[in-house]
This record gives C-alpha cells, sequence and structure tokens, in this order.
C-alpha cells in the first residue's frame, strides 16, 4: 500500500508505515548527528514501545504524553504509541510546569514518556524516563503487533493552541484527516529517494507532515538538534552536508534564510513549503532570486488537519499571493454573518468541511458545538463545517487569497496566539483593574507583544506570566497607565494606543570598525538596540529580560556576521545572554578566530 494510493485513505498511520517497512528494510528512515536507523530498526524499536504500553494496561485511543527534546528516540516512542492504538500528546519540554500539568491533566493522560519527569510530573501517572540506551523497552519483542481493532477515525494527537478563554485549547487531530493531507502532498511533491530537515517542535502541527509524509514515504527524515531550528547557519550547514531536498519555514525565518550569503549553497533542495504566517509578495521575489525551486504557500489551521491547501508560487511577480484550492475531501465556503454565500471576490468568513476536520476540542463541549457547526446548506457529504475566523476571497479559477482575522488571534512566528487569553492571564494578577496587548509588527521580522496595564505597577508581573503561559505568549514590553484613552464612544481607544506605543525608535547607525574590548561591547550593544527596538541598554541587561526571543536572536547572530565577519553559534547568546558576557564571548571568538 503506497501513501498515494486512495487505499490508504482508509488505514491508520501506523499500517501504512509497516508497509512501507516491507519494501524499505535497509534503508536509513531517520538519521541525526552521525546515528541512524533502518527502517527495519526503527519498526522494531517501534514495537517494543508498543508492547510495554500495552503491557502496563494503556488501550485503544487512551491517551500518552510525551515531553523530550527532538531525538530519534522521540520518534521512536511516537510510532509506538500509535502502533499500540493510543493517542500520541506532545508537550514542549520549555513550556512552564504548570502548563505541562494542566495538559497531562486535561488529556487524562495515564503515562507519560519524556525527560527530566521527576523534577514535575506527578504521581498519579506512570512515568517512564526517556534516554540513549532506551532501557525501559528492550526487553519486549519486536515483531508487529496483531492489527489494532480500531478505525482510522480514531485519534492520532492532540495539538494544543491558544484559547480565547485563558484555557488552551486541545485539538484532536484523526488518522483518516492526516492521512488525507498526506496523500494530497504526495500527490504533489512524489518523495522517493528525499531528505526532509524535521525541524518544527514536536507540539507544532507542521511536525506531524514532516514526519510521516517523510516516513511513509521511504524517505529519511534528518533531525535537526534541539533548538537548531533556530539557528540559520547551522540550518544552512545541515541542508548542504546531508543534501536536504525538503525544508518548511514560516515567512520570518524564510527571510533570515534567504538573507544568509551561503544560501545558494544549498542546491540540494528540490522544494521548500512555507507557512504559519501570511507570505509577503516581495519574500517571493527574494526567493526567486536565489532558487529556481517550487516553493509552496501553505495554508490550514490545526483542527482541519494542518494543511488544508497550497499554492505552488508563480516566477513572475504578483501582489496577490493565493491559498490555492482545498485538497481532495475538503471545501471551502465564503460566507456572511448570516450564513449566506459571498460573491466571488467578495471577502467572506472561511468555514470548512471534509475528512480533515478534528473531532473538537478535548473537555470544551460547548467550543466544539460554537466552531464545529452543522453545515448550513444540507450538504450529505459535508455534514460540519469549521469557522475558521479567517477573512478569505476567492480570486480566480478556484482559487483563494487570505486577507486578514475577523477576530482577536493573531499569528506570531508561526504560533496561533489567542490575545485575549494573554489579557486574560494578566488580568489575574494582583492590583490589575484590566488591560489590553498589542502586536508590533515593524518588518517581517519584528513582532513583539506590549501589554497595556491599568493597575498598580508590579515588576512581579513577567515573572508570573512566564510561569503561566509559553514563553512566546509572555509580552515583551509592559506599559503601566494610570487611566485608558478613550474614543468618542467611551470605549478604550487602542488605534490611539497603538500609535503611542508601537513606535520604532532606532535610526540605522554607522557601522564602525570594531577592534578593541570596549568597540566590540559598544557593537554588540548597538546591534542588540537596532533588533530590540532599544535607545538604550545597560551592560548589565539579559536579552530575554529585555523582550528576546529566539527569532530575534537569530537575527542577533546575523548582524554580527556581517559587522565583525565572525560566525558565533545561536547557543551563545542563549548561555550567555547578559549584553556584557556575551560581548566577552564575542570578543574571545574574535581573538582565537
Amino acid at each position: 500500500m503506497l501513501l498515494e494510493d486512495n487505499k490508504s485513505l482508509y488505514s491508520r498511520l501506523e499500517n501504512i508505515f509497516e508497509e512501507v517497512v516491507k519494501n524499505n528494510n535497509t534503508k536509513i528512515a531517520i538519521s541525526h548527528n552521525g546515528r541512524y536507523l533502518s527502517y527495519a530498526e526503527l519498526n522494531s524499536r517501534a514495537n517494543q514501545v508498543a508492547y510495554h504500553l500495552q503491557n502496563i494496561g494503556i488501550k485503544s485511543n487512551e491517551r500518552v504524553a510525551i515531553c523530550s527534546e527532538r531525538s530519534i528516540e522521540l520518534i521512536i516512542v511516537i510510532l509506538g504509541i500509535l502502533k499500540a492504538g493510543a493517542t500520541y500528546v506532545p508537550i514542549d519540554p520549555e513550556l512552564p510546569t504548570d502548563r505541562k500539568k494542566y495538559l497531562i491533566s486535561d488529556t487524562e493522560s495515564k503515562v507519560v514518556i519524556g525527560m527530566n519527569l521527576e523534577e514535575w510530573a506527578s504521581n498519579n501517572t506512570i512515568n517512564i524516563s526517556l534516554d540513549d540506551n532506551f532501557i525501559p523497552f528492550n526487553k519486549y519483542p519486536t515483531k508487529n503487533l496483531n492489527s489494532i481493532n480500531s478505525f482510522n477515525e480514531e485519534t492520532v494527537c492532540i495539538m494544543y493552541t491558544s484559547g480565547s478563554t485563558g484555557i488552551p485549547k486541545g485539538v484532536m487531530l484523526t488518522h483518516k484527516g492526516i492521512v488525507n493531507v498526506l496523500n494530497a502532498k504526495q500527490k504533489e511533491h512524489r518523495l522517493s529517494d528525499d531528505k526532509t530537515l524535521h525541524k518544527a517542535p514536536f507540539s507544532f502541527d507542521a511536525s506531524i507532515w514532516e514526519i510521516f509524509l517523510t516516513l511513509l514515504t521511504g524517505s529519511e527524515l534528518v533531525l535537526a538538534d534541539p533548538h537548531g531550528q533556530k539557528d540559520i547557519p547551522y540550518l544552512i550547514d545541515l541542508i548542504i552536508k546531508k543534501k536536504i531536498t525538503t525544508i518548511h519555514f514560516i515567512p520570518a525565518m524564510l527571510n533570515l534564510f534567504l538573507d544568509e550569503e551561503n544560501v545558494k549553497e544549498c542546491k540540494s533542495l528540490r522544494r521548500v513549503l512555507c507557512g504559519g504566517e501570511k507570505l509577503p509578495a516581495n519574500l517571493i521575489d527574494k526567493f526567486n532570486k536565489k532558487f529556481d525551486i517550487p516553493l509552496f504557500n501553505r495554508y490550514g489551521p490545526t483542527e482541519t488537519s494542518i494543511c488544508v491547501s497550497w499554492w505552488k508560487c508563480d516566477r513572475e511577480s504578483s501582489e496577490v499571493i493565493p491559498i490555492g484550492q482545498p485538497i481532495q475531501n475538503m471545501k471551502f465556503y465564503l460566507l456572511n454573518e448570516k450564513l449566506e454565500s459571498v460573491l466571488e471576490g467578495e471577502i467572506g468568513e472561511l468555514y470548512i468541511a471534509g475528512v480533515g476536520l478534528a473531532k473538537g476540542y478535548v473537555n470544551q463541549e460547548q467550543l466544539t458545538k460554537e466552531k464545529f457547526i452543522i453545515n448550513p446548506f444540507n450538504d450529505k457529504d459535508f455534514p460540519y463545517i469549521y469557522k475558521t475566523g479567517d477573512l478569505v476571497r476567492e480570486i480566480q479559477n478556484g482559487t483563494y487569497e487570505f486577507v486578514g482575522r475577523n477576530d482577536n488571534q493573531v499569528k506570531l512566528r508561526g504560533f496561533r496566539i489567542e490575545i485575549s487569553e494573554i489579557e486574560n492571564t494578566i488580568n489575574k494578577f494582583e492590583g490589575i483593574l484590566n488591560s489590553v496587548v498589542l502586536i508590533n509588527s515593524n518588518s517581517i521580522e519584528k513582532h513583539n507583544i506590549i501589554a497595556c496595564i491599568l493597575g498598580q505597577e508590579n515588576p512581579r508581573l513577567k515573572e508570573y506570566l512566564q510561569k503561566k503561559l509559553p514563553s512566546f505568549m509572555v509580552p515583551t514590553k509592559f506599559i503601566w497607565l494610570n487611566e485608558w484613552p478613550l474614543n468618542s464612544n467611551g470605549k478604550i481607544d487602542k488605534n490611539l494606543l497603538a500609535e503611542k506605543y508601537l513606535e520604532f525608535r532606532i535610526e540605522n547607525e554607522k557601522q564602525k570598525d570594531v577592534t578593541s574590548p570596549e568597540e566590540i561591547l559598544n557593537t554588540i550593544s548597538r546591534i542588540w538596540m537596532k533588533v530590540l527596538d532599544l535607545q538604550h541598554i545597560d551592560k548589565e541587561a539579559d536579552f530575554f529580560e529585555l523582550g528576546g526571543h529566539s527569532l530575534l536572536a537569530t537575527q542577533i547572530i546575523s548582524r554580527i556576521k556581517k559587522e565583525l565577519e565572525i560566525k558565533i553559534p545561536i547557543a551563545t547568546l542563549f548561555e550567555c545572554s547578559i549584553l556584557e558576557e556575551f560581548s566577552d564571548e564575542v570578543l574571545t571568538l574574535t581573538n582565537n578566530r
């Protein structure tokens, strides 16, 4: 059974994988830093995980949480959970402890597999330590298990996204929905002897296609180092060394990728996929100047199984960048507020139907009913439609253009964020009356969260938020106010807030020759101010306390490389985040080159 065969649409992911193994036993399935597993070895180890899970009582469709950095063992465990008939729940190890515990509780996961579990996991779950020796699983058989007596409508994984009420939403994705999109992707891309770079965090839905499109086509899955997805020079070196053919970027990272001088050396690439945010037209032009390969603009909410449409970008310049047409077994509806169809060319809210729809949200029945509604057009093939909140218009030949959002949701560095979740979390802190969260987006690379707060100023707020929210949702700036600016209707004037506090303050400064420690410090300080949009930085300041994050760290490293002509590992900034300490490290590397 091949993935592009229509028969696969009625199968589960692990069943298709086992069929692929039969014809690719000795072929490399997965690799990382010199370690390799063949398809036969990967299958055998995944079987051991499945036997162990069944032995400790895991039954079909029960949930197993995984909390681990990207590794070969992580992929083995994911496959093993599916072979046991269970559902995997990915948990980012960098999440705050409270958030990790909530995800385990919300999904009622009976087993937690991962690293450093003794530091935070509850005694109410069966906790299995994941290490390179694979000790917990080695004693179990390596042969395939008996086929699971379950249907492909059952859940593969639960992906959590931001929730408007302050509670994250667990989206239940099915085998049927994921196989459908992988089937469509394979018909488009025709992977066979390819090498896909797996760099998306496994709690991010793009990881699903990176892993399974590769392993279900007999190709090689090449793993980037943990945090490697943040380091553009490292990724370019890896693409060249491993001869990567397929890679995915969010637009902001693609822009930084194209800025690198040696990006044209990535000659093995056959296709680049881009998604997670709106793709700017000028970025396509920039890509086409560097590469003569297809660039695909990918679209799809998590609730529709990762990806529901894509567009192969034109080589010629265009102001309108389509998101393409819905894939097989999926359908688009553009509706107005009365759930009536809009005319071609008019903007409407996009509703999506088809086999790719998720089963809904974990333990949020009311929200599921609000978002997955009965199809008002009585289409028997598509009984439910998903309300995306995206504003879209049909442009020509059945293709569609993404226009924007009709609610308080934004995409930030590829992550879907409900502004109201941040505001609700802030408002729960002692002494705060109300808050308004703004997104600063000066360019494709710069996206900062700014919190305007009515209440008594408290420096402990950021520490509180870091314990409650993922790092990408913690505001980088806090503006404390005594009163709100109001518009003529007596409501908070958000436009005036944005005008006042979303200013870009730093002007370009001339580069200077750098020879002394003082000049190194001054140069690094100037680069930090430019990237972080600040007018002054103390030498004791912490990059992350100033609002830095992985994407801005990549910009810092790139600017240093251009100005000082030295290559600094991005890990250096994460390990030495104080300005003076980081400058000392740069000086040492400069002197040793």
